[in-house]
């Protein structure tokens, strides 16, 4: 479903029950893309349905083939009893089941039903930014087409080892040139673009560099309009606004990905050491976004998760993978450390109490005065802060660090004495780069102490305290 609004799939069975008289059919319409994030695009929805032949149409059902719409299983915050799949998933589901009934329903009557939904936020931004993030996975699977739903999971970047063409099933950056755009778009494959090109041919169609600049410019539009928004302490519309946030990191993930492909075909055709350049600065953003649209969904959602097409899916693992497309090139792997969540209140590590170690600003792009080295073999194994919290309320602790000896370390979590959990600290892409990885815990009106205790090899930056809300 989620590849375009154009379908050009069924017009032989549609020939077909014409010429057996009257006889109409009840359309299959499968979400093989959408598990995790909560989804919305309106526009989308409505041009799809405004295109299935309504002639010999007698409805449509909507669903998945063994991903299981029961209750869900995936978030760290789970209601009790969790919350049914349908719940979770309101707004996409309602768009399907309102718009197949009357797709003139307009956009005013969305932005209406949000407004009364989450009151005091600005509706008319929170539709824009869902529907613009929204738009990334039909922007994305129209270009790089899998026709099956084990052929291309769009949410973790691979489908199963063959249709893939690697081992782990990642769909490497060959794969993006190599793998044909849906035949219902415009878009043209970059191995087509790149020949028609370079032989001086008229380019008819959207060029690869077109889809990638799309993706781009719906990504950043949500991203700005989620600068301007504000969960308000409820939990539904922060876990919402953490979704659009997501997909829009994902977006950026693939549209630099395309634009690194793009420049490596130019490259292995005409050697010229700009389209190098060019594909290993993309595949650099590229995994900077991969890093930053793992790290937040992993904070709300549940990874690794077993599904029946793709097989084991692992956004830890796969940034491992993501990785090696730039080293498969001759890049050195340089990503950019990610910047602090704005909005909290960062408690720096150097400031804080910890065993006698002295903080050290020997690497460069921390926040503050330098940083705290942890390491179980020669400084502190914990760090403890103080944070006056000015009522009890659920707050999210984001911790930025270095995984500077590339194994995945586990980060112990108390709150006043308490254990509050764990924070899983991984790759961080090299011993330069920073990252943040997140915990959401209950804090208690008034001073809190928070500690962390880790037995690895970690450069702690801060712990940056975002408001939750209420549960």
């Amino acid at each position: 479903m989620y590849s375009s609004t154009t379908q050009p799939y069924h017009h032989g069975f549609v020939k077909d029950i014409q010429g057996e008289g009257s006889l109409k059919t009840i359309w299959t319409l499968r979400n093989d893309d959408v598990y995790y994030f909560r989804w919305g695009a309106p526009d989308f929805v409505r041009e799809f349905i405004q295109n299935i032949p309504y002639d010999v149409s007698r409805g449509y059902y909507y669903g998945s083939d063994q991903y299981i719409w029961g209750r869900e299983f995936l978030t760290r915050e789970p209601e009790s009893p969790r919350q049914i799949e349908i719940a979770k998933h309101w707004y996409q589901w309602m768009m399907w089941g309102r718009l197949g009934y009357d797709p003139t329903v307009s956009n005013e009557r969305f932005t209406q039903i949000l407004k009364a939904k989450y009151p005091g936020v600005n509706h008319t931004k929170l539709f824009t930014a869902w529907q613009a993030a929204s738009m990334i996975y039909p922007k994305t699977t129209g270009f790089h087409w899998g026709a099956l739903d084990f052929q291309w999971y769009i949410e973790a970047s691979q489908s199963r080892k063959g249709p893939a063409e690697t081992a782990s099933g990642f769909h490497d950056v060959n794969r993006f040139i190599t793998l044909g755009p849906h035949k219902g778009t415009s878009n043209l494959s970059i191995s087509d673009y790149v020949k028609k090109t370079l032989s001086n041919q008229t380019i008819r169609g959207t060029s690869p560099r077109r889809v990638a600049l799309d993706i781009h410019a719906h990504s950043d539009k949500a991203l700005a309009l989620l600068a301007d928004l504000n969960h308000q302490g409820n939990k539904e519309l922060r876990l919402t606004l953490d979704d659009i946030r997501t997909i829009a990191w994902l977006g950026k993930y693939y549209a630099h990905k395309i634009q690194g492909a793009t420049a490596l075909a130019f490259f292995r055709e005409t050697l010229k050491p700009e389209h190098r350049d060019a594909a290993i600065e993309n595949l650099r953003q590229s995994a900077f976004y991969w890093r930053s649209y793992a790290s937040l969904a992993l904070s709300n959602h549940k990874n690794p998760l077993w599904t029946n097409r793709v097989g084991h899916v692992d956004w830890r693992e796969t940034y491992g993978y993501v990785l090696h497309d730039i080293r498969t090139i001759g890049g050195a792997i340089d990503i950019p450390s990610m910047p602090p969540s704005t909005g909290g209140t960062i408690l720096e590590a150097e400031d804080a109490r910890y065993e006698t170690f002295e903080a050290s600003d020997k690497i460069k792009g921390y926040t503050g005065t330098g940083y705290v080295t942890m390491d179980r073999n020669k400084g502190p194994k914990s760090v403890t802060w103080h944070y006056k919290a000015s009522s009890a309320a659920c707050a999210i602790l984001e911790f930025r660090y270095i995984n500077s000896w590339n194994r995945e370390t586990p980060l112990m979590v108390t709150v006043n004495g308490e254990n509050a959990g764990s924070v899983l600290l991984w790759d961080t892409g090299t011993s330069r780069t920073w990252a943040w990885d997140r915990l959401t815990v209950d804090l208690a009106e008034g001073d809190n102490v928070v500690s962390v205790q880790s037995d690895g090899r970690i450069l702690m930056d801060h712990v940056n305290v975002l408001s939750a809300g209420q549960n």
